[in-house]
């Protein structure tokens, strides 16, 4: 049986979110970096978290070393970028998220 489709966040959820958070709490800051990093990343939040912390596999969770903030693109740009071990579609290619500040939109 396939499952329903959930809607998906808007800006407005993402608001509401954030609106409750206490950026000055370290776990609250944990969450917000996670929560808008796969929002303006487009990825999949499940990607990015663990379900409990005794579950947490090195070759399949994404870790603090996979992230790179002194990447450039081909533009000589600079990006971020994270390594993903695992991903939802590929079930064992890694993938590469890369993304940029857009100072013209």
């Amino acid at each position: 049986m396939e499952k329903a489709q959930k809607p998906p966040c808007t800006i407005k959820d993402l608001e509401a979110i954030c609106e409750n958070l206490d950026l000055k709490a370290p776990f609250d800051v944990a969450v917000f970096a996670c929560l808008t990093t796969t929002f303006w990343a487009v990825a999949r939040l499940r990607e990015f978290t663990i379900p409990r912390l005794n579950t947490f596999n090195l070759t399949t969770h994404v870790k603090q070393s996979d992230l790179n903030l002194n990447v450039y693109n081909r533009h000589r740009n600079k990006v971020a970028m994270i390594f993903i071990p695992w991903t939802k579609v590929s079930k064992s290619q890694e993938e590469e998220l890369n993304w940029a500040a857009q100072p013209h939109t």
